[in-house]
């Protein structure tokens, strides 16, 4: 029994030394996604509160404003429509990139337990290794400039919303 045991710690040990290198790319990887989190930790339901409050201001400009509508404020609310677009836009792309993101946590998962099993060759484990870090780099290129995105064109919404305050009270009354 004592030799049956030290025969498994001797196999489970070689398996490991054999797969080492692998290991160490595979846990890189898995450490992107990790630090990734930070790009996936914004709270996107306000971007979509704002863009849907977009909407609701650009419709009662369009429904109840009957003046002439002067340079100053026609390049704000072309601004503020550019504005809903990019919300709308990166929190469509928010959503695909937490997705992406608890897929490819699997996919490495996975791709581990396997190697580890010995499923796969060395030649195998890096074609699967060159395809998840490719979708990772993307992936986080992706959630990077998502974040990046909003934040940018917050100073303009906070801007225009208080520069169209005024004219939304008049015309709500």
């Amino acid at each position: 029994m004592l030799l049956s045991v030290f025969t498994l710690f001797i196999t489970m040990s070689g398996c490991s030394r054999l797969h080492q290198e692998e290991l160490k790319h595979l846990t890189a990887l898995q450490d992107s996604l990790r630090q990734n989190q930070e790009n996936l930790s914004l709270d996107i339901s306000i971007f979509s509160y704002r863009a849907k409050y977009i909407d609701s201001v650009l419709l009662v400009f369009q429904n109840h404003y009957t003046d002439t509508i002067g340079f100053e404020m026609g390049n704000n609310l072309s601004r503020y429509k550019s504005i809903r677009k990019v919300y709308k836009h990166n929190t469509g792309q928010f959503n695909s990139n937490l997705k992406e993101q608890k897929a490819l946590e699997k996919q490495l998962s996975n791709l581990g337990q396997d190697l580890e099993a010995g499923k796969l060759s060395k030649q195998e484990f890096k074609n699967y290794y060159a395809s998840e870090k490719l979708d990772v780099d993307k992936l986080v290129t992706s959630s990077r400039l998502v974040k990046q995105t909003v934040y940018e064109v917050e100073p303009d919404y906070i801007r225009i919303t208080k520069y169209l305050q005024p004219f939304l009270a008049t015309l709500k009354k």
